[in-house]
């Protein structure tokens, strides 16, 4: 049996991979020094989204103080319903 075909296999698989891998290590290379300048870059974002739902919040709870006093206001106001008389049968 000749050994050197499966040995020129072998060597370009193992060949093949190193190549491969390398590949892949450069690229997780170049992205471990890119992110923290993509987080850097986005931080301004999210400093100004945090003060919007602040600002949202405020107005909420705004309303909510505004709905609670209207809803006491008009409840002061109104008489409390009448219950319904029963109905009393006819005598003939």
């Amino acid at each position: 049996m000749d050994v050197e075909p499966i040995m020129d296999i072998l060597g370009f698989i193992l060949g093949s991979s190193f190549v491969l891998i390398l590949g892949l290590l450069v690229v997780l290379a170049l992205i471990w020094c890119l992110v923290p300048f993509a987080i850097f870059g986005i931080k301004p974002r999210l400093d100004s989204l945090v003060r919007a739902v602040r600002e949202q919040t405020r107005v909420q709870q705004e309303l909510v103080r505004e709905l609670r006093s209207w809803r006491n206001r008009t409840a002061e106001r109104t008489p409390p319903a009448r219950q319904a008389e029963p109905e009393q049968p006819e005598t003939s």
